[in-house]
């Protein structure tokens, strides 16, 4: 008797719903990590300082399209300038790959629709600093 070893129907079904669980876990740790961080940066604003969130950072010069997206920017309206980028990232996560690049080589902020003062920038490697929370915790 020959007994079938591909995985049947239910299977395949079952570990797709498991994954597809398990994204939007994962979904809801990141908004929550990220309003928490996001708290924590509206508390130590300075008064020439705004928060641009989702700003859209292409890597290098920007000549291949690549783009990196962390969480936050400070910008400072008095110097024209980014005074840090943040990205919130729940218990050991860290950068994404296009983060990770942006970090190594630098980038090109080339404004924003959505923050029409922040003016177009460079921004230098090693900018994107981590702020972790542990959810679980409510940290």
């Amino acid at each position: 008797m020959n007994v079938a070893t591909e995985p049947n129907d239910q299977t395949t079904s079952n570990t797709a719903i498991k994954k597809a669980n398990q994204l939007q876990i994962n979904q809801a740790s990141s908004d929550v990590s990220e309003e928490i961080v996001l708290k924590r940066l509206e508390s130590t604003l300075g008064k020439d300082e705004a928060i641009l969130q989702k700003p859209r950072i292409y890597i290098g010069d920007g000549s291949s399209g690549k783009y990196a997206v962390p969480d936050f920017a400070i910008y400072n309206s008095k110097t024209g300038q980014f005074s840090r980028i943040v990205d919130a990232k729940d218990g050991g996560s860290g950068l994404t790959p296009a983060q990770q690049q942006l970090n190594e080589q630098g980038g090109t902020f080339r404004g924003s629709s959505r923050a029409p003062d922040a003016k177009p920038q460079n921004v230098q490697p090693n900018s994107i600093q981590l702020e972790k929370t542990n959810v679980n915790s409510g940290n």
